[in-house]
């Protein structure tokens, strides 16, 4: 019997899985579903980006995310959020992976639901690439989806992890440049700092749960 129990731990580790309450398999995504988002202050926060109102961490099987909620001015539906986690180790190894990111995120935000990797534009910043498309709407208003992984030779990894990895979807009144702020080098790389009324907000956003 022993070998067997072995084995079968040995199978659970390699395959990131768990016996759920009721006996049933469960697969990491399937864990990380059921894992709360707490709350915390503002100048906790992995980016400090312009219009934060209120910043969400949960510990998830292979590091922490956290969701950073934006504020959003235009009436384009739906959240501007930073969505961040930090990785290490082999999945913290190479470029970010586009189909990689979805999987984390379950579906991308609107207006980008259906976009693909061939859609997305690459360009640099003094912290290397990063991938963004956009959508607009009317004469002034930009929506940005933006990605990119930031490995600990940029900047310090929260956890002493390799990698952080960041998806934006911002909606502004105003330029794409302005818009993709919150995912350039001077938001990821500017310490923290207390905004006005940032944490304080007790908005309750659909992004603010778990992923799926």
């Amino acid at each position: 019997m022993l070998p067997g129990v072995f084995a079968l731990a040995a199978s659970l580790l390699l395959s990131s899985c768990a016996i759920g309450p009721e006996g049933v398999m469960l697969s990491r995504e399937r864990q990380e579903e059921n894992i709360p988002m707490r709350s915390i202050p503002a100048e906790r926060a992995w980016i400090n980006a312009p219009d934060t109102q209120l910043v969400l961490q949960r510990e998830l099987v292979f590091g922490p995310e956290q969701r950073i909620s934006l504020r959003n001015r235009t009436l384009v539906p739906g959240d501007n959020i930073l969505m961040i986690r930090t990785r290490s180790g082999m999945r913290a190894s190479g470029p970010l992976r586009f189909e990689e990111l979805v999987r984390w995120v379950g579906e991308l935000p609107p207006p980008f639901a259906d976009v693909t990797t061939g859609e997305m534009i690459s360009d640099n910043d003094e912290l290397g690439s990063y991938l963004w498309t956009e959508e607009r709407f009317g004469n002034d208003t930009v929506c940005v989806l933006g990605l990119r992984r930031v490995n600990s030779s940029m900047r310090q990894i929260p956890g002493g992890d390799d990698v952080m990895d960041i998806m934006l979807r911002n909606c502004v009144a105003g330029t794409s440049e302005d818009a993709l702020q919150p995912l350039l080098a001077a938001s990821i790389t500017s310490p923290a700092l207390a905004q006005s009324g940032a944490g304080q907000s007790r908005l309750i956003s659909p992004l603010a749960g778990p992923s799926r």
